[in-house]
């Protein structure tokens, strides 16, 4: 195949892809690590480190105003919940539940946040469910990628690189492509109404040619195959590359 249609130019085996949520096992890995130093436990209130989730309300219904009404959320939201979908948050762009239309309302995809700033404006905003009642794929992997800033110290791109990317040689693997290594990015294409593939512009197609304000645990990572085969065998072989 070919990574640009219109440069002519042939699929590369050291091609750059976005990889979108294809990021999540790695902010997984991430903050595993953090639990194995002993950092929390996984049945640790979220607040503890997060104090924004503290005393969360839960959508119950719309008033005749148009207004969210919320009861209490029965239990904390747990580091557990944020691992495994079950914290009561939604995603903003999957549905259209009111609380997803106040994800929307509430800017949380603005790439000019940082993810202290998401974390806070989420946990501002009602719960879709009461936390551990349902499974809903959601931004809390992103809510993980701050946990792990907070339990280490470090902003995630950092993190990242030195605890993982450098020591499994992830040598192409970052938040963005640097300009020496443009010519590797590969285009993304979409079909136009006369069913033709064009190159892809739209909301889901972050400027990944500079260091983001944003760095999405949850989506933002671009890599080559070769890096991702690099983790994935480590995962494999149980923790050694």
């Amino acid at each position: 195949g070919q990574m640009n249609i219109e440069a002519g130019s042939a699929m590369q085996e050291d091609a750059i892809f976005r990889i979108y949520s294809m990021t999540k096992p790695i902010t997984g890995v991430g903050l595993m690590m953090l639990y194995e130093e002993g950092k929390f436990r996984l049945t640790d209130p979220l607040h503890k480190y997060l104090p924004e989730y503290k005393d969360a309300q839960v959508f119950k219904s719309v008033d005749d105003a148009g207004n969210i009404v919320t009861e209490p959320a029965k239990r904390d939201i747990t580091v557990l919940d944020i691992m495994r979908h079950t914290a009561g948050l939604t995603y903003g762009v999957f549905g259209n539940t009111p609380v997803d239309q106040a994800y929307v309302k509430a800017g949380l995809f603005d790439p000019t946040k940082t993810l202290d700033e998401v974390s806070k404006a989420l946990g501002s905003l009602p719960l879709l469910y009461q936390p551990g009642e349902n499974w809903v794929y959601s931004l809390a992997v992103d809510v993980q990628g701050r946990l792990i800033e907070v339990l280490s110290g470090m902003p995630l791109d950092q993190y990242f690189e030195e605890k993982i990317f450098k020591p499994l040689g992830m040598v192409d693997t970052g938040f963005y492509v640097p300009a020496d290594k443009q010519d590797r990015f590969v285009e993304m294409y979409s079909f136009n109404q006369q069913g033709q593939l064009i190159p892809y512009v739209g909301d889901f197609r972050p400027d990944h040619s500079k260091q983001p304000t944003l760095l999405s645990a949850g989506g933002g990572l671009v890599l080559t195959t070769a890096d991702y085969f690099r983790f994935s065998q480590m995962l494999l072989n149980g923790g050694n590359l």
